[in-house]
């Protein structure tokens, strides 16, 4: 198309425009299929996110359950461990007992004081060698002033006592080497105050019941490290001809060794006999 110049007489051109027409519904089918890819995208992502998740959560599981399984086998392995070596040291470990028997008559002082003298028996019946044995008995009158001695509480406080010492202190343990088997005797001279005599009077009379003996006997060996102890308590009295029962001492009054015993007494079932 041309179009006159009326001033200068030519002629101008006029530019050409191209128009792209674009469709409508290809461009709508276009963005829906991207939308489409973009959310597959993503929701693929989030399952992948999901499972990855549940996986993590499935092996937590198996490890927490393989966990306590480990821990209740290790549990079960140290408490059978532990019964096997308490069995080993049962069957194995020595046991060590004293009995004990009159070997002197006994006899008054002027002072009003008694004494005599009895024969320690100490055995070692176990398997094993026993270390550092040693005796602790205590002899006292059975009433004083009219009530029982607290046998098994003096007891079982000097035992405590002693074993509390020897485990802090295990290489200044006194006392014997016992092989399986073998008898150690020792003589122990037993001596009690007038005072105590007079306290251990029955009441308005000359008489007292007899004597009390009680104490432990402690020892350790190779493959435990705690210090062990058997309990003892004893009655010394003179036996009744009818065998049951005793007969009442009289103060001042001698009694030769062949007619008082040493018995176990009915106060150690109580507690005053044991092992550990």
């Amino acid at each position: 198309m041309k179009i006159e110049n009326e001033k200068s007489g030519g002629t101008l051109s006029r530019p050409s425009v191209n128009a792209v027409v674009f469709n409508d519904d290809q461009a709508i089918r276009d963005s829906k299929a991207e939308q489409d890819r973009q959310y597959r995208t993503q929701n693929s992502i989030r399952k992948a996110a999901w499972c990855a998740f549940g996986a993590a959560a499935i092996y937590a599981g198996i490890a927490s359950f393989q966990w306590r399984e480990m821990h209740n086998a290790t549990l079960a392995a140290e408490r059978t461990a532990l019964a096997a070596q308490q069995q080993f040291e049962m069957s194995e470990r020595p046991w060590v007992i004293t009995k004990f028997t009159p070997s002197a008559p006994i006899e008054w002082a002027t002072d009003g004081s008694v004494s005599f003298e009895i024969l320690e028996q100490t055995t070692n019946t176990g398997h094993s060698v026993a270390l550092h044995v040693f005796n602790t008995p205590i002899v006292l009158p059975q009433f004083l002033d009219g009530k029982i001695l607290p046998t098994l509480q003096g007891q079982k406080e000097m035992c405590e006592r002693d074993r509390e010492v020897r485990e802090r202190t295990p290489d200044r343990a006194a006392g014997d080497m016992l092989f399986p088997g073998d008898v150690a005797f020792e003589k122990l001279v037993v001596r009690i105050r007038a005072q105590d005599v007079e306290r251990a009077k029955l009441p308005g009379t000359n008489l007292l019941t007899g004597f009390m003996l009680y104490g432990c006997t402690e020892y350790t060996f190779s493959f435990s490290p705690k210090d062990h102890q058997t309990g003892y308590v004893y009655d010394i009295v003179v036996p009744s001809p009818k065998g049951i029962g005793s007969l009442n001492m009289t103060i001042g009054q001698p009694v030769p060794a062949n007619q008082y015993i040493i018995r176990r007494s009915l106060l150690g079932m109580g507690g005053g006999f044991y092992a550990d």
